[in-house]
């Protein structure tokens, strides 16, 4: 997640909010009571693949006949149902030795404020590795993947009302795609292409990043390893040798990290 600092600080103080449980999220029931809530929805990973093809082919179009092109990844409300994870399928096979879906939880910066990712370089980066991590879980194991992320998952400006109610009880239960142990995070930790060269905020110094991240060392997580248990890596050090997934396990794994105070934060 990526949004501006003032959102940030009201999002986060939301986490401390009385008014809801705390939900758990040291096991798949914490996972299981957001989805079935249905403020919080996941994104297949092949959806994500065919999705980049087919604007890669509309873009080509676009730039031949002189329109513009859409945007590459559409916010939650605008979303095919064919994109969407159903939870009474994704739930049964989150914890399967054999076809298990793995959940991958997105951390980047957002690029503008009204798209994230508005040329798809996030999305290029993110497709690259979704396609190596295919290559080996998906051919040996039938594993499949579901991804959280902001844009996506949660219900973006403008809302309606029950919407706004939805992203708010949302972001009370965020903490769980970051904290649990059978979760994978994968922070896209690098300002892309044409952006980096706007002097935009660095991933290390936004507020939303920083709190992904950090929540995501507060668990056991493993580093590489068979992905039966969860693992955060940063994809912002991807590069042409990492070849494949092996690899870009070991290059990208991250360390847990000594906690940070709030003063700190």
């Amino acid at each position: 997640m990526g949004a501006a600092c003032g959102q940030c600080v009201e999002g986060l103080v939301s986490l401390l909010s009385p008014q809801e449980p705390f939900i758990a999220c040291d096991d798949l029931n914490g996972i299981a009571t957001v989805l079935c809530g249905g403020d919080a929805v996941l994104l297949k990973g092949q959806w994500i693949l065919e999705h980049f093809k087919a604007v890669q082919e509309r873009s080509l179009l676009a730039w031949i006949s002189g329109s513009s092109s859409c945007l590459p990844l559409p916010r939650r409300q605008d979303l095919p149902k064919s994109a969407i994870w159903d939870p009474g399928v994704l739930i049964p096979r989150l914890a399967r030795p054999y076809r298990r879906i793995k959940i991958v939880a997105l951390s980047y910066s957002w690029l503008t404020q009204d798209h994230p990712d508005p040329l798809g370089q996030h999305l290029d980066l993110l497709v690259r590795a979704i396609k190596q991590w295919m290559a080996y879980f998906t051919v040996e194991f039938s594993w499949e993947l579901a991804f959280f992320i902001d844009w996506c998952s949660l219900y973006q400006e403008p809302r309606t009302l029950e919407e706004d109610e939805s992203f708010n009880r949302a972001l009370r239960s965020v903490h769980v795609w970051y904290m649990n142990p059978w979760t994978d995070v994968w922070c896209l930790s690098r300002i892309p292409g044409y952006f980096s060269g706007l002097r935009q905020t660095s991933y290390r110094k936004r507020g939303w990043p920083t709190f992904e991240r950090a929540v995501s060392g507060m668990t056991v997580k493993s580093f590489g390893g068979n992905g039966s248990s969860g693992i955060v890596l940063d994809l912002g050090t991807f590069s042409d040798e990492t070849e494949s997934w092996e690899v870009t396990e070991r290059l990208c794994a991250v360390e847990r990290n000594v906690l940070i105070t709030p003063q700190t934060f």
